[in-house]
């Protein structure tokens, strides 16, 4: 209701009309903090009932008020959106920002990753490649170690075979 008066006296000092002394009090900012409002209330009403011109401003408004109220509350509620809207777009953004940096971060660390796994992969090869060539190289010196170990005790088996047949031979001279 008080809505509608202020919106009546609006309209009333708009047309530069006079406006009714109940309504005047209302409209001073004292009037709000003293009680006894509602008495001062229904006689603005009151006042505003004896103009039919007036009157019709009166209930024209008193009628647009829950619309007014209700368009009111939309816009209030678009705003607020709009403004959630904005907060979650730059958290978004934020988001977004730090998941590119997490994954830049993870790709340069798996391309550390893949050098490091590369290095050990080359040197895993050199290592095989080095024990395949020392493995043929230690098969190659047994085989020899073998061939003049196998020289070397037949040299040794004939020797003492010679000098065993000298030594009966002798021994029998003597004997």
């Amino acid at each position: 209701m008080k809505a509608s008066i202020h919106l009546t006296v609006c309209d009333i000092e708009t047309a530069s009309q006079r406006v009714p002394m109940e309504c005047s009090e209302i409209m001073s900012p004292e009037v709000r903090k003293v009680s006894g409002e509602e008495h001062k209330v229904s006689g603005c009403i009151e006042a505003l009932s004896r103009s039919a011109q007036f009157w019709s401003s009166y209930s024209g408004y008193i009628r647009e008020v829950p619309q007014l109220c209700f368009a009111l509350r939309r816009w209030h509620d678009i705003d607020k959106a709009k403004e959630v809207y904005q907060q979650l777009s730059l958290q978004k953004k934020v988001l977004m920002e730090d998941m590119k940096r997490s994954v830049e971060e993870r790709s340069k660390s798996d391309e550390r990753a893949r050098d490091v796994l590369v290095k050990w992969e080359r040197a895993m090869d050199n290592f095989i490649e080095m024990h395949g060539k020392m493995e043929n190289q230690s098969t190659a010196l047994i085989r020899q170690m073998e061939s003049k170990t196998m020289g070397l005790l037949n040299s040794i088996q004939t020797e003492i075979s010679f000098s065993l047949e000298r030594i009966m031979a002798l021994s029998r001279g003597r004997w």
